[in-house]
């Protein structure tokens, strides 16, 4: 349908790229930005930018934020303004934040449930390779006040 129907071609673009069919999506796009209409290539990129939304939006409530943040990420390399990139930027770090700190709360509760299970030496080795690698200071300070409990236990 090409170039007859671009309003078919933006909408078929936005489908290959919400199914994640990226092969077809690309190859369109690529025909789509090399149109002589500039209004073409700008109508395009929004597509692919909503559909790119989506699918940070979708993968953020499936709690798959590291992939949410490669996707947020994406959508700042290709950004057209430095606003758009910053905020981006931003969104992906934020987006890395949650998931590290997820991430951190997992392994503080599997060590906690070591603990109410009475495997205290697993625990306190778990505790022991879990303190130099966390960073969230709440997590922290609760890891070194059981690390200090279980110093007092004797076995």
């Amino acid at each position: 349908l090409l170039p007859n129907r671009l309003d078919l071609s933006i909408h078929l673009l936005g489908m290959y790229r919400r199914s994640g069919n990226r092969a077809e999506a690309d190859r369109l796009f690529a025909q789509l930005e090399s149109m002589p209409n500039p209004q073409i290539a700008i109508a395009a990129r929004a597509v692919v930018a909503r559909a790119d939304v989506m699918r940070a939006n979708a993968l953020t409530r499936g709690n798959r934020l590291d992939e949410a943040a490669a996707v947020v990420r994406e959508l700042a390399a290709s950004a057209g303004d430095t606003d758009a990139r910053r905020d981006f930027e931003k969104q992906a770090a934020d987006l890395t934040n949650a998931a590290t700190r997820n991430r951190q709360i997992e392994t503080y509760e599997r060590i906690v449930a070591q603990v109410n299970s009475g495997m205290f030496r697993e625990a306190i080795k778990a505790l022991n390779a879990f303190l130099p690698t966390a960073t969230e200071p709440d997590i922290v300070h609760d890891a070194k006040e059981l690390q200090k409990q279980l110093a007092e236990w004797k076995p």
